[in-house]
């Protein structure tokens, strides 16, 4: 499976159209947005509509410039973007599983609360997508500080999935790490083709 991922566009149509015409070719299976993609909502509509044009399943997830009542809301208006945020979908054995928002907190109870459920429900190959990087990591390092999400990194390593995208963090656009065996990621708003 080859995924296209890539997340902070803030509604910027020139990556946008980039990212779009690359999703388009036939090797991209999956197109995960991490979050960011607009600016406080701004063109919310007009950034779905281009994704939805590329014609294949987008995973979707606010950050922390979009509500997750607006994402859920606009995102029934099309056949082809799926909202992410606190659920799981899965294919060709794989299950994605979301969390957008929490960009700025260390500690968030309500992920702690989901991934507890998750470990109990969710089996098999899983790769998370977050839009807050997970803490310690080189993708939540700013200068010397560690400014990361310190429940998305114990949820990573409590559930070890194959792959953990996630973003918020401009400064690390591009940024890979590990933890354990799951391969950490910000794919930025250049984007990322990723294979499972």
């Amino acid at each position: 499976m080859k995924i296209m991922a890539f997340v902070d566009t803030h509604g910027d149509t020139s990556f946008l159209k980039k990212l779009v015409q690359r999703a388009k070719k036939d090797d991209i299976d999956i197109i995960v947005c991490a979050g960011d993609f607009t600016v406080f909502e701004n063109q919310i509509t007009i950034v779905l509509k281009e994704l939805e044009s590329i014609g294949k399943t987008v995973l979707i997830i606010p950050g922390n410039h979009e509500s997750p009542e607006s994402v859920e809301k606009h995102t029934k208006k099309f056949k082809n973007i799926v909202n992410l945020h606190k659920q799981q979908w899965s294919k060709d054995s794989i299950t994605f599983l979301g969390w957008g928002t929490d960009g700025f907190t260390r500690h968030s109870d309500e992920f702690r609360e989901l991934q507890r459920e998750w470990r109990r429900t969710v089996h098999g190959k899983t790769v998370l997508v977050t839009h807050a990087p997970p803490y310690k990591t080189t993708l939540d390092l700013i200068g010397k500080d560690h400014v990361g999400n310190a429940d998305v990194r114990k949820g990573i390593e409590r559930l070890q999935p194959l792959l953990a995208i996630s973003g918020h963090i401009h400064e690390n656009e591009g940024e890979q790490d590990k933890i354990g065996n799951t391969v950490c990621v910000n794919p930025g708003w250049k984007g990322m083709v990723l294979t499972l």
